[in-house]
């Protein structure tokens, strides 16, 4: 940006300072004594950078919005059943004095906890360790929601009883990680991407007719 810096002789002592070079109040003046003077012709150009830029958002917006017909309301690309019923959750879930339990753990972050105790990392011991959580009484009057697992999303405890149920009886609502963990990334410094975009879709469709 094109500015024009002009110094001011700063005023002496005994020389009220709201009285120095009267074309400029002291407001405007910085510490320094320096005052800023930008030119109208960048003024301009600032401007017409602004309406160019705004112009491009609400095209883009706009051809988004024809893309994705959203529902009136919601502002979502969803039915209005579905919309409710995520309003619905969301509203649970974020119940005063309620928090949210973080049970995805995977099959290899499990054994690193069962092996600091011994014990061993089958699917029988993950089912007894996910079902000593969740039967605990009363424990809806502090959890709203839990992430689980997807081998926790179908699994059964001891007694046989599905592990999304356990939740429901509690009135905790069952959500589900839905990433397939880090991958390196080829002719990278060990950076790491994010798996599990692929079949996503099919994916949360099974997640949710699962409960």
């Amino acid at each position: 940006m094109l500015c024009i810096v002009e110094r001011i002789a700063m005023p002496t002592r005994g020389v009220n300072p709201s009285a120095a070079n009267g074309k400029l109040p002291p407001r405007t003046r910085s510490a320094t004594g320096c005052r800023v003077y930008i030119h109208p012709m960048v003024k301009f150009i600032s401007l017409l950078f602004a309406v160019f830029y705004a112009r491009f958002f609400l095209l883009f917006c706009v051809r988004i919005q024809s893309t994705f017909p959203t529902m009136s309301g919601y502002g979502l690309p969803i039915s209005q059943e579905v919309a409710k019923e995520l309003a619905e959750n969301a509203r649970k879930i974020a119940a005063p004095g309620k928090g949210i339990l973080a049970a995805d753990e995977s099959t290899g972050t499990i054994k690193k906890r069962f092996d600091s105790i011994g014990v061993e990392n089958t699917e029988a011991n993950r089912a007894f360790y996910r079902d000593l959580l969740f039967s605990t009484k009363g424990l809806g009057q502090y959890i709203s929601g839990a992430i689980l697992f997807e081998e926790t999303l179908y699994q059964k405890s001891p007694s046989g009883v599905p592990m999304v149920d356990l939740l429901k009886a509690e009135g905790i609502i069952p959500g589900i990680k839905v990433d397939k963990g880090l991958e390196t990334l080829p002719l990278t410094d060990d950076e790491k991407a994010t798996m599990g975009l692929d079949g996503l879709s099919e994916r949360c469709k099974k997640y949710y007719e699962a409960g």
